[in-house]
């Protein structure tokens, strides 16, 4: 609004959403030779809108998502910029319906999982998984919120095929070797006493 700039969002090869802020100078065409997508931390929402409230706050939109492994509810998330313009876009705050799964976890490459010892994590619903990994490395994270046992955790792949599938005392460690995996999109599924747990991730 103030002719400063524009926000793009997109998507990367893996279907990451990301925010991309492109200056603008008086007389030249912006252009996206040096640009620097910042990937959005909020899973795997198809995001589809933006709107800039400022040139700090923005808002994007994502529409309603559904397959065998997955649900998800239009959402509407609300991105805060630090006044330099220079901030992390995955510290953005997710609203979408009742929880906050596109609140920001940290700095990209930062491992922020408070799970270490296995067991629920406080601050998340019972009913959340979330996935930490940090930059580069081939060991995928996860914490969740529910006090049940977990008995056993598998990924499946988009077309529902079960990769992987482990139990007993090897998933009280909340962290999985994914280094032999082909890059795609999978589901890590935990299989808890009372619940199942499914959140998407990116093999790169």
């Amino acid at each position: 609004s103030d002719n400063t700039g524009i926000a793009l969002l997109g998507y990367s090869g893996q279907l990451q959403p990301f925010f991309l802020s492109l200056p603008l100078q008086p007389g030249e065409v912006p252009s996206l030779v040096n640009a620097n997508p910042e990937q959005l931390d909020m899973g795997f929402a198809q995001a589809e809108g933006i709107t800039a409230l400022d040139q700090d706050t923005y808002f994007f939109t994502s529409e309603a998502f559904s397959n065998p492994l997955l649900s998800l509810p239009a959402s509407l998330f609300r991105l805060e910029l630090p006044d330099s313009g220079e901030g992390e876009p995955g510290e953005g705050e997710g609203e979408p319906g009742e929880g906050e799964p596109g609140e920001g976890e940290g700095e990209p490459g930062e491992s922020e999982n408070p799970l270490l010892g296995g067991g629920p994590t406080p601050g998340l619903n019972p009913d959340e998984l979330r996935i930490f990994r940090p930059q580069g490395s081939s060991i995928l994270e996860y914490a969740h919120g529910s006090s049940a046992t977990v008995l056993g955790r598998a990924i499946f792949d988009v077309s529902g095929r079960r990769i992987l599938f482990q139990q007993g005392t090897s998933v009280q460690n909340p962290s999985i070797d994914i280094s032999q995996l082909e890059q795609a999109v999978y589901y890590l599924t935990l299989y808890l006493r009372d619940l199942t747990l499914t959140e998407p991730f990116v093999s790169k």
